[in-house]
């Protein structure tokens, strides 16, 4: 368990303005661009259907009936895009089980924004300005996520012969840590495991960089390329530090329940807990959303970079140990 040390009144009253000053530039980018804040539950009856995210229980009514803290708002906020909202962002805290880190915690503040409209381009370009605003930089770097395995590690991550890349990747991890369980990886997982703990720390040194184009992954409602390989999907570095997550969103109410049905299918073959699929959710997605870009990023990730922390437990004003 990682611990920083008690604030003093001093201290903790600098981090509420600065962290104060910080939210308020970050609704003034948004304000200034025509997007309306909104606000939405943190109790949800259905958890989003994540691979690799647990949700956290709550009973509000009884012990039989549990509800969730919300892990995103993301659902709640594509049902205001179906009536109609425009573009809108929300600032709020997010709740997800087994968070623990420097750059980790069950409970933290995200930023999400939706853009109906929107292209790929263009909601990749309004991240760089975001990031340039917010930590003050000249510019944002960009790079395909085949292009980055390919400098950092000389993988061929989009070669026809996928039995063949499977089998380099096995390689480069076993290279990097011998004792790593790699016939227990899957390929996407192998993927992850290279990202989070070779080449993650090694981007965003100098200068932002948004990956853009990662591979299709099981579950996610990222909208595909056309190469049917890569999805509209890109990620912020900074410093080695993960900042936001964005892509085109699927709009199909057919593409959406197929993606969430195989996302709880990859968690039953991995014997993951099984959580019910949000049909309130998919009742409204019958209607369909129109051409829609979303982004989530991590307020306190973003603050602590700003700041030059360690860890977000020191850019909170209070934290969870």
């Amino acid at each position: 368990m990682i611990h920083t040390s008690t604030p003093t009144a001093s201290e903790r009253v600098k981090l509420l303005k600065k962290r104060s000053w910080f939210i308020k530039r970050v609704r003034h980018f948004f304000d200034a661009l025509g997007y309306l804040e909104v606000d939405t539950p943190c109790l949800t009856r259905y958890p989003a259907s994540e691979v690799y995210i647990d949700p956290i229980c709550a009973y509000p009514f009884s012990q039989n009936n549990p509800y969730f803290l919300v892990t995103s708002p993301e659902y709640y906020m594509k049902r205001l895009l179906l009536n109609g909202s425009g573009a809108i962002y929300q600032i709020g805290s997010v709740f997800r089980r087994f968070e623990k880190g420097k750059m980790h915690s069950p409970e933290f503040t995200m930023l999400e924004w939706y853009a109906p409209a929107y292209s790929y381009q263009k909601i990749m370009q309004e991240t760089a300005d975001f990031l340039k605003f917010t930590l003050e930089v000249s510019k944002v770097e960009f790079m395909s996520f085949a292009n980055c395995f390919k400098e950092f590690i000389d993988i061929d991550i989009l070669g026809k012969d996928r039995g063949k890349v499977n089998i380099q990747l096995s390689d480069k991890i076993t290279q990097i840590d011998k004792s790593a369980k790699v016939p227990a990886l899957d390929f996407h997982e192998k993927l992850d495991y290279l990202m989070s703990f070779y080449i993650q720390p090694k981007l965003g040194k100098n200068l932002p960089i948004i990956l853009y184009d990662f591979l299709i992954e099981p579950g996610t409602l990222a909208k595909p390329n056309k190469d049917d390989m890569t999805a509209a999907r890109f990620e912020a570095y900074y410093h080695g530090i993960e900042i936001s997550n964005g892509f085109l969103e699927l709009t199909s109410h057919l593409k959406i329940t197929k993606s969430l049905l195989k996302a709880n299918e990859v968690r039953k073959q991995k014997k993951f807990l099984l959580w019910p699929i949000d049909d309130d959710f998919l009742q409204e997605m019958k209607n369909e959303l129109s051409p829609t870009a979303g982004v989530a990023l991590g307020i306190d990730r973003l603050l602590a970079l700003t700041m030059g922390k360690e860890h977000i437990n020191q850019v909170r004003n209070f934290s969870l140990n």
